[in-house]
């Protein structure tokens, strides 16, 4: 009976953030304009992020399983954002930029992190 509730805040937050994480992915990360190239999250640490947010949305749907795991695969894109991030900036700091989809993975697996919290800190229906 427990599984028809519907979701709380803090669940929702955090399925919507492992959707931005899936659709930073597959947006580009880093672009350099002279050469006009373009390098999306698919051709780098896309391919590990994208699993984690698919196993995250899975274990965030089935409700029975802890909350510190969707923590923990927060955190491991959050950092690997955060290092890519460093990473691009650095080596298209004259010649190119950062692409959307690299902000838009940090902000997920920052919004998946707030979100795990959310479920375990928030007591009530409203955050399962």
């Amino acid at each position: 009976m427990e599984n028809t509730k519907p979701f709380g805040i803090g669940r929702i937050v955090a399925l919507i953030s492992a959707a931005v994480i899936i659709i930073g992915a597959l947006l580009p990360w880093g672009l350099v304009q002279e050469i006009k190239h373009i390098t999306y999250g698919y051709d780098g640490d896309g391919v590990i992020t994208i699993p984690l947010a698919v196993i995250a949305i899975i274990l965030l749907i089935i409700k029975k399983v802890p909350f510190w795991i969707s923590l923990i695969i927060g955190l491991m894109v959050s950092a690997i954002g955060f290092i890519d991030y460093a990473a691009i900036a650095d080596a298209t700091a004259e010649i190119g930029s950062v692409g959307i989809g690299m902000y838009l993975t940090i902000i997920g697996g920052i919004g998946l992190t707030i979100g795990a919290l959310m479920i375990k800190l928030i007591k009530g229906p409203v955050a399962e």
